[in-house]
Parts: structure tokens; C-alpha cells; sequence
């Protein structure tokens, strides 16, 4: 069997070596992460945020425990926890189409399982350095340009003639954008587990095992 470009997580970390015991035929491969299953779980994502961001946005302004000086905030805070799972999922998708290293798919060896644990690390680390660049820049971008003021606040505020970001708000979106990146993480990592278990599922139930 040919090796192509976009080995398996499964493949490099614990695949039993050649001929050395049963192979599925027509079945597809366990453990394959493809661009479909990154986008359904991307998709999957920013709709849960979609739905939640707006649902816990009209609860808490809705009864006004948040100012709606601060909705702009909180609105912000939800595009850039979008913009950081879009960055997240592409990155995931590049360590997925990296080729494994010569015979790492079959030999099946610790030497391997060292070598995707390591690039698993790297993954999480560079998921999280987006997460905090974005949150980082998003502070200081607030600090300096303000945000549209909605409703009744914003006859408030120039009427106090004060436009200057206030503490509050900043915090607000800081606050949002964790939970939000927080609840896209949680729902791609579940939607790519989904996406993981289908072909090991049908493999088992509807394949042809051959020697």
C-alpha cells in the first residue's frame, strides 16, 4: 500500500507493523482527519457559538446585569473567538496533511509515538499562542480605538462627552472572548471525536477483513 500525504494520527502512533496481522479492505481509514471533517467541526462550532453567544447575550442584557454601553464589547469579543477557532482548525488541519516521517506510519515503534506526541504538544501550544495573541491585541486595539455605543447609552455618553473605553468594557470583552474560545474548543475537539469514531465504527461492522 502506497503512502500517501495525509497519514493518520492512528496510522503513526500506533499501527502494527507490515504483515504482521489483519488489514480491512473497502473500509476507510481509522483515526482519518480530512478537510470535510475539519469544516463540519469548524461549522459545528461557530453555529454553537452563534446560538449560545446570542442566547446569553439577550439573558444578561436583556434583565440588565450588563450595561448596554458594553454590548459593542461583548459582540467583539464573540467575532474574535470566531476568528481564533478559524485560525485553530486550519492549523489542525496542516499537522493532519503533514506527511509522516520515512516508514513512521508502519513501524509503529516508541520512537514514533514520541514523535506525534511531540507534534500533538506543538499543536496545543500553538492553538493556545492564537488564543492569547488575539486577546492580547483585541485589549490593546479596545484601549485605543472606542466602540459604538448602542440605545439609550450612547445619549449618555455623548452627552458626558467621554468616548474613552472604560475599564468595565474592555473587561467585558476579555471575559467573553474566553468563554467563547473555550466553547469552541470544547465543540470542535467533540465534533472531531465524532468525526473520528464514524470510520472505525463502519469498519468494524462492514468491512472485509483480509490477512
Amino acid at each position: 500500500m502506497s503512502q500517501t500525504s495525509s497519514t493518520t494520527l492512528l496510522e503513526q502512533a500506533g499501527s502494527s507493523p507490515a504483515g504482521g496481522g489483519a488489514s480491512v479492505v473497502g473500509a476507510p481509514a481509522a483515526g482519518l482527519v480530512t478537510r470535510l471533517s475539519l469544516l463540519r467541526a469548524l461549522g459545528t462550532a461557530l453555529l454553537v457559538l452563534a446560538v449560545v453567544g446570542a442566547g446569553i447575550g439577550a439573558l444578561l442584557y436583556g434583565i440588565g446585569t450588563l450595561p448596554m454601553a458594553s454590548l459593542s464589547y461583548y459582540l467583539v469579543g464573540l467575532c474574535a473567538a470566531a476568528m481564533a477557532i478559524v485560525v485553530t482548525v486550519a492549523l489542525h488541519g496542516r499537522f493532519a496533511a503533514t506527511p509522516a516521517p520515512l516508514g513512521g506510519a508502519r513501524s509503529g515503534g516508541a520512537g514514533d509515538n514520541f514523535l506525534v506526541a511531540g507534534r500533538l504538544q506543538s499543536l496545543l501550544a500553538a492553538a493556545f499562542a492564537v488564543k492569547v495573541i488575539v486577546l492580547v491585541l483585541g485589549i490593546v486595539v479596545l484601549r485605543q480605538v472606542p466602540l459604538p455605543v448602542f440605545g439609550a447609552a450612547a445619549t449618555a455618553v455623548s452627552d458626558a462627552g467621554d468616548t474613552s473605553p472604560k475599564f468595565s468594557d474592555v473587561a467585558t470583552f476579555a471575559v467573553t472572548f474566553a468563554g467563547a474560545a473555550l466553547l469552541c474548543q470544547l465543540t470542535t475537539a467533540f465534533a472531531l471525536s465524532r468525526s473520528l469514531r464514524r470510520p472505525a465504527a463502519s469498519a468494524r461492522h462492514g468491512a472485509t477483513p483480509t490477512s
